[in-house]
């Protein structure tokens, strides 16, 4: 599934996020940007609910 829109907000992602956990499982790690959408304590909460661990990209890294 690919959700695609102007602006998706922390809990756009996580509805997504989640749909895909369902059907698949929670991966081991969930990669993000330190943005504040990727920081922010809902996000980081509902990782550590889902038993993922955080992997920031480092800052003016490509990937």
């Amino acid at each position: 599934m690919i959700r695609v829109d102007r602006k998706l907000n922390s809990t756009d992602v996580l509805d997504a996020l989640t749909d895909r956990f369902i059907l698949r499982g929670p991966p081991e790690y969930i990669r993000s940007d330190n943005g504040p959408e990727s920081v922010a304590q809902k996000g980081r909460d509902w990782i550590a609910a889902v038993g993922a661990k955080t992997a920031f990209i480092e800052p003016a890294s490509p990937s």
